[in-house]
């Protein structure tokens, strides 16, 4: 204490150079591990970004591989040499899934080309990113029904490599999928053989719908039989046709898978054994839909007789694609035919005058048919059958009877269910469509019974399902020539469609009813083409 003042001293000389410098170091050893912390959070931060980043492109990439078309998903042949995660496996080309090797699918327009991509701008923070996109056969399925398509993604950061990869199988789908429409014919329908000789009959098969596959089965007589598919198209069973199999592994034998207008030749055969008994044996084949098997026209049924003979057998006569009708069938022109007429109007968005040729189903005679198809496939009847065994058996042709003496108005023409009365073709679109211009029906009309219809009515509808209600676009009648002792080739030109609309798995249909009387028509002949044209896109 100051004696003088009565107060206490006190020291201010502060902080002292070593304090200072201690202090200094604590803060900065403090600062820097703070600082560590920050830039590792950033980068973290940053690789958590990059990686979700990745991760979007990735399932972006697979939904865009979900739009294209079932057969675009496929890789091009040309594109895939230097890739070093392909490898070579079975003489061929595979990607290693899983640790299994799945063989690339390749096609000439595959859309996924090129497979690699990189991609570095401001929608990826600048990050250069490599995407790579493949598609593989599984071991499992039919390319037809399933493929994979695999996607690796890489980038680096700081000097660090990152890879990610996702896969996902698309399998081949259609919703809203249309009814069966198909044909299935044999050639010929008997064979006279002797014991140990081999028979062989040829078989098509005409997808009018939807894409889909028939499995095949017999009855009857069904011992010995074996399939094989025309691998060669050369008409006829030789060693490089192909046995066929079970494409969809539910235990049967079956076409494969089947493309709209597309046309399967396959074949049966079987070796008689020497000590099989003479006599006729019947063997019924089937194909019935895999897509749908329990389907309106999910099923259709040919069959075939052999018979077995120790006497000479007498070599059945190779069927040409325009044979000469029997006797007993009517002349196919004996009156002057109508003017040709000529799809006109057709806009200018992308139309093309299109033609499809009018089928019946099946390959010679049938009772008369609800509903047959029409495609840009040739016909395919070798000669004018009796399509209509239950209103006239004796008859070629496809027999319409009238409902009076005047024409049934274009709404009851669309609601019959009466094929006595109504001639019907269809054609399924796959994808929506649009159709324009004066459409073209070409037909042959012959007269029967005691009195001969006298005009017919077309109607030209359309319909969001093979099995819809249906929507008339056009409609015109037409006189028939009277006392034709045969067929008459007749044009009829219908009003401009005007870019009607065809939804997608709808329908574009004809339809004919007649007046005064009955009527044959003759067509799926190659003496009869008839077919109806219109412009289509």
């Amino acid at each position: 204490m100051n004696r003088l003042t009565g107060r206490v001293a006190r020291d201010d000389s502060g902080f002292g150079l070593i304090e200072t410098v201690v202090a200094l170091l604590i803060a900065g050893v403090v600062f820097g591990a703070l600082a560590t912390t920050l830039i590792a959070a950033v980068q973290a931060s940053l690789f958590g970004r990059q990686n979700q980043q990745a991760t979007d492109m990735m399932t972006t990439q697979l939904e865009q591989m979900r739009t294209l078309g079932y057969s675009e998903v496929a890789m091009r042949s040309t594109d895939l040499a230097g890739d070093p995660r392909l490898v070579s496996c079975a003489s061929t080309t595979c990607l290693t899934v899983d640790g299994v090797n799945e063989p690339v699918v390749v096609g000439t327009s595959g859309s996924v080309f090129p497979h690699t991509v990189t991609t570095a701008d401001a929608t990826t923070n600048l990050t250069s990113y490599t995407v790579s996109t493949y598609v593989t056969q599984l071991s499992d399925q039919p390319l037809d029904r399933a493929r994979r398509v695999s996607v690796f993604i890489t980038w680096s950061t700081k000097g660090t490599v990152h890879t990610r990869s996702t896969s996902s199988i698309l399998a081949y789908s259609q919703s809203g999928l249309p009814l069966p429409v198909f044909k299935l014919g044999v050639t010929p329908s008997a064979i006279s053989v002797n014991p140990g000789a081999t028979v062989t009959y040829t078989l098509t098969l005409t997808n009018q719908g939807a894409p889909d596959r028939w499995n095949l089965s017999l009855g009857g007589s069904t011992s010995g039989w074996t399939w094989f598919a025309d691998t060669n198209a050369s008409g006829g069973l030789d060693a490089s046709d192909v046995a066929m199999t079970d494409t969809n592994l539910d235990g049967i034998v079956d076409t494969g898978r089947l493309d709209p207008s597309s046309v399967l030749t396959f074949f049966m055969t079987r070796v008689v054994p020497t000590s099989e008994a003479v006599g006729a044996k019947v063997t019924t084949v089937t194909a019935t839909s895999v897509g749908q098997p329990s389907a309106t026209g999910a099923s259709s049924s040919v069959s075939v007789t052999t018979t077995i003979t120790t006497g000479t057998v007498t070599a059945t006569p190779t069927p040409t694609s325009t044979p000469t009708p029997t006797s007993t069938a009517p002349a196919v022109t004996t009156c002057v035919a109508t003017s040709a007429g000529t799809v006109t109007g057709v806009g200018n968005g992308g139309y093309s005058t299109t033609q499809f040729t009018l089928h019946n189903d099946g390959i010679g005679d049938s009772v008369a048919q609800a509903q047959m198809g029409m495609d840009q496939v040739t016909v395919d009847e070798p000669s004018l059958a009796r399509y209509s065994t239950d209103v006239d058996p004796a008859t070629y042709g496809r027999v319409l009877t009238s409902s009076g003496a005047t024409l049934p108005t274009v709404a009851s023409i669309l609601g019959s269910s009466t094929p006595a009365q109504v001639a019907d073709w269809q054609k399924t679109f796959a994808s929506k469509g649009w159709v324009d211009g004066t459409g073209v029906l070409r037909l042959w009309f012959a007269g029967h019974g005691a009195t001969a219809a006298t005009s017919a009515r077309v109607v030209l509808y359309e319909a969001d399902s093979p099995s819809a209600s249906k929507s008339a676009i056009q409609s015109v009648d037409v006189a028939l020539a009277a006392g034709c002792a045969g067929f008459q080739e007749v044009y009829v030109t219908l009003p401009d469609a005007d870019g009607a609309v065809v939804d997608k798995n709808g329908v574009l249909g004809v339809r004919i009813a007649v007046a005064g009387g009955e009527t044959t028509l003759g067509y799926d002949v190659a003496q009869m083409p008839a077919s109806f044209t219109i412009g289509v896109k």
